[in-house]
């Protein structure tokens, strides 16, 4: 479980690049997607270190664990991992337009594809040389 929780905070620091792009960017919001959405499982595979493999599924918030993202209805993206009750957080905006999610957090950007199926959300992409799946619920 601390190795899942490892890997995320990873993923979060590859996404809370420092800097600034003076070109304005355009967002657009699926409205599916605003929300608190809570991590149920996260899946590392093909990775080019065989053993950052890994799988956690049934996985349940609380305030000791916790792997979390909010979207708002402004392009604003929170992402909050909680690990031996000390808190991560990175902040940035997001894009999600047809199937493809994009998160920018300054001059780094994490994209895959995503879906949302009642209130169930399973974002694919790749970090740290691993594919990625993500399954999170709404809440």
């Amino acid at each position: 479980m601390k190795k899942v929780y490892v890997f995320a905070l990873m993923v979060l620091i590859v996404i809370s690049g420092c800097g600034s792009d003076d070109t304005p960017e355009v967002n657009f919001v699926d409205p599916a997607l605003v929300g608190v959405w809570k991590t149920v499982s996260i899946i590392a595979s093909n990775c080019e270190n065989e053993e950052n493999n890994s799988s956690e599924i049934n996985m349940v918030c609380t305030t000791f664990e916790c792997i979390q993202f909010t979207f708002d209805d402004e392009s604003i993206f929170i992402g909050k991992t909680v690990f031996d009750s000390k808190a991560s957080e990175v902040d940035g905006t997001y894009s999600a337009s047809e199937g493809i999610l994009t998160i920018n957090s300054g001059t780094e950007i994490l994209m895959g594809s995503y879906t949302v199926t009642n209130n169930q959300l399973v974002y694919t992409y790749e970090a740290n040389n691993c594919d990625v799946e993500l399954t999170m619920d709404k809440g």
